[in-house]
């Protein structure tokens, strides 16, 4: 019987703390008509900590892929666990919506209600709806992964670094133009699914020291920070409206956010954990996806009802 990996759950964990956090300095900074961050404008001590705080939770979706592929690669989804995340998600949103109606804290029309009885089919929550379109695709996934050698594995990964993740970046200056790297779909988790498998298959969190992985993760996230501020005070003393956001959300999925995210990854596995700190994590983890389908709708009614309304101080 395989052991359990107490790190990867502990990931899990800090994962879903990662997807609080991000959304609540989201509550803080971004508003407006088109959802900007309306305070990119100014370098201020509160700006620069929300701006890094924000830049380390973007780890969050990178890692949960990555989970899933680390653990699945050499299996295959079993029907009875699928059902079994179906039916938490219908409960925890049929209960959320009936809280939230009774309480009359946001509205409900037709098109929410069936969202609230499908939330898988109706895209309610993102993450989720792209994670059972992933599981059609771990067989398939898996096929890839099991059949590839390291060569080929590292090679055609570095080359997808390069051309579809990095140039975007300086050559392509507000977006994603191969339309893939949005984050937020399937193919995003797929990408995440074959780098938690490919570290799983080759064992490159145990061939590449932990030097490596922290010096990775503080060059990669100072880099983002730094030109973060830097930009951004240009912008504020010469009045240019340069994108600031290069190295963060250019393509969600900008270079210096995946690597830093893929050595935050590796750190996890080989963790040797204590006895109380084991019974804890063995507590949460199962709780991770009630916390963000409650969180996320939570969330999304707070952002609709009290953030978006025009004249409110954003930062309150």
């Amino acid at each position: 019987m395989k052991r359990r990996n107490y790190g990867i759950d502990l990931l899990r964990d800090f994962a879903m703390f990662l997807v609080v956090m991000d959304h609540v300095v989201i509550a803080n900074i971004v508003g407006g008509p088109n959802g900007h961050f309306i305070h990119n404008a100014y370098v201020t001590p509160q700006n620069m900590v929300l701006w890094l705080v924000f830049i380390l939770s973007l780890w969050c979706n990178i890692l949960f892929g990555m989970i899933t592929g680390y653990i699945m690669y050499r299996s295959k989804p079993k029907m009875h666990r699928i059902v079994q995340i179906w039916i938490e998600v219908f409960f925890y949103s049929v209960v959320i919506f009936a809280i939230l109606y009774t309480l009359k804290a946001s509205y409900h029309t037709r098109a929410g209600i069936l969202a609230a009885i499908m939330p898988v089919t109706r895209g309610k929550y993102w993450y989720i709806t792209s994670y059972f379109g992933l599981l059609i695709f771990v067989p398939f996934l898996n096929v890839i992964v099991n059949h590839i050698d390291r060569n080929l594995a590292l090679t055609v990964l570095t080359v997808f670094f390069i051309v579809v993740v990095t140039l975007p970046v300086f050559l392509f200056n507000h977006g994603d133009p191969y339309n893939l790297l949005k984050g937020k779909d399937m193919f995003g988790l797929m990408l995440y699914y074959l780098m938690g498998a490919f570290i799983g298959k080759f064992e490159l969190d145990k061939k590449i020291s932990k030097k490596t992985f922290w010096w990775t993760i503080i060059i990669c996230i100072g880099a983002s920070w730094l030109v973060k501020i830097i930009i951004v005070a240009i912008n504020q003393q010469k009045h240019l409206l340069l994108n600031s956001d290069f190295l963060t959300k250019n393509t969600f999925v900008a270079p210096t956010i995946l690597l830093s995210a893929a050595a935050v990854f590796c750190l996890f596995p080989s963790l040797n954990l204590k006895r109380k700190t084991i019974k804890l994590v063995e507590f949460f983890a199962p709780a991770t996806l009630g916390v963000y389908l409650i969180h996320t709708a939570l969330i999304d009614a707070y952002l609709q009802y009290w953030v978006m309304i025009p004249g409110r101080d954003q930062m309150n």
